[in-house]
């Protein structure tokens, strides 16, 4: 074995030392770097809470297994509530959370027309609503026609 002046068997000691810890404070670096940026590009390609519950709010605007009205000749007319629909029962048929596979489990939703009440999803929480979204909406009430406002409260799931 060959000797320096200045460091004798001490060098190969402080190099046996030193690259066991600088390897591992490097893959300590290179997961952190990674990590941020998997984080980075998620946070590139995440679709808003907002347009997530808009696209499964429009269930209660169009479709006819919810509240949505259906004439005598089976035509399905978006944009107008049925008054006779507007029921409890309905909205769980329509949309229910707990163990289904139906509705989105991570949102609840709290629909309000006003005149006609409100209704609740299964595990809709009072006092944890997220934002609310604005429909104008017709309501067939008996033969008549109403314009009212539907107000979609939006909740995630806690």
């Amino acid at each position: 074995m060959r000797m320096n002046k200045n460091g004798g068997v001490f060098d190969i000691t402080q190099k046996i030392v030193f690259w066991p810890i600088a390897i591992f404070i490097i893959i300590i670096i290179l997961f952190a770097v990674s990590g941020m940026l998997f984080g980075y590009r998620n946070s590139l390609v995440e679709i808003p809470v907002q347009l997530k519950a808009e696209a499964v709010a429009i269930r209660f605007l169009n479709a006819p297994e919810c509240f949505t009205y259906v004439d005598e000749e089976g035509i399905i007319n978006p944009g107008v509530i049925e008054a006779s629909k507007f029921t409890q029962d309905q909205m769980y048929d329509c949309y229910h959370t707990p163990g289904g596979t139906e509705g989105a489990k991570w949102l609840n939703f709290k629909i309000e027309i006003e005149g006609y009440g409100e209704l609740k999803t299964e595990e809709f929480y009072e006092g944890s609503i997220i934002f609310p979204l604005y429909k104008n909406v017709l309501v067939k009430d008996g033969d008549n026609f109403f314009g009212k406002r539907m107000i979609i409260y939006v909740q995630e799931k806690i």
